[in-house]
């Protein structure tokens, strides 16, 4: 019998704008939203991106492994 796998969805928002304050190329700003927990935060630099996403799907994760061991 197959099993069954189970999926865990990881949402952030990502608002990013080009701040042109005579240089070029622009300064990359922007802000990351995670609607599950409300948390908001700033970045800038596009580089920093990838980073919050990695620490928050990881935080799902550790989450998820703490309630599979409760039941």
């Amino acid at each position: 019998m197959r099993q069954l796998l189970h999926r865990r969805t990881a949402i952030v928002i990502i608002r990013v704008w080009g701040e042109y304050l005579e240089q070029e190329p622009p300064i990359w700003r922007g802000e990351i939203l995670s609607p599950d927990s409300g948390r908001l935060a700033y970045f800038h630099a596009l580089d920093d991106i990838a980073p919050f996403i990695e620490a928050h799907v990881l935080s799902l994760a550790n989450k998820k492994e703490l309630n599979d061991e409760r039941e």
